[in-house]
């Protein structure tokens, strides 16, 4: 019985004792960008180049759910993009865990229609007003750099865990037809915008989970 402890425990570890835990080929999904302002269907495909160095495409597809009520932000459609290069830690082995480094470049294109109103008149004087209602198309772009710290954790033979953390330099610009601007109109209360519609250039911190599955 003694004897058969050793091969059942290598049975167990078949992944960490038969093949690298960076995967030569996987793919992955991101389950939280489906609750992002903006949701979207984001899945990766990763590839090894060398041993120890991947990398990674994305692409993100915006939905626009229709239970969505919000004047500002209807019809949502657009693409995310990006690319990531990924280099894995060499060191003692964790047998289902890798840590990595990696630098990602990205680029949000979304666009959504807008509904607003201003006081018009029908005569010179503007003795008469009425309130006119115009719909119109609002651009959302963004571009950036991230640095991210992560790890890859597996769940079995193909099914892996990947999580990571870092910071982003973003540039963030939205663009809405000149002739909208300036809108009339006295505000005598005004909270946080969400999302914040400045154009800037800004670092904030980023975290990604995803589920992969090995393909190789």
């Amino acid at each position: 019985m003694l004897l058969c402890l050793p091969l059942v425990s290598s049975g167990q570890d078949t992944l960490a004792l038969e093949k690298s835990l960076v995967p030569e080929r996987a793919i992955k999904f991101s389950p939280f960008h489906l609750i992002n302002f903006y949701p979207t269907i984001e899945i990766s495909y990763e590839m090894r180049i060398r041993p120890l160095f991947t990398l990674q495409a994305e692409g993100g597809y915006v939905l626009n759910y229709r239970y969505n009520t919000d004047e500002e932000f209807q019809n949502k459609r657009g693409i995310k993009g990006k690319l990531e290069a990924r280099n894995y830690l060499s060191g003692p082995p964790d047998r289902r865990k890798q840590f990595y480094l990696a630098a990602e470049v990205y680029l949000n294109a979304i666009n959504f229609g807008r509904q607003d109103g201003e006081e018009e008149c029908f005569d010179l004087e503007c003795n008469h007003r009425f309130h006119r209602r115009y719909n119109y198309k609002m651009k959302y772009r963004e571009e950036g750099f991230s640095f991210k710290v992560g790890f890859i954790r597996y769940w079995g033979p193909a099914l892996f865990l990947d999580i990571n953390s870092g910071v982003t330099l973003r540039n963030v610009r939205y663009k809405e037809p000149i002739s909208l601007r300036p809108r009339g109109g006295d505000v005598f209360f005004a909270g946080p915008d969400i999302p914040n519609e400045e154009d800037r250039v800004t670092v904030s911190p980023n975290l990604g989970i995803r589920l992969g599955y090995r393909l190789k």
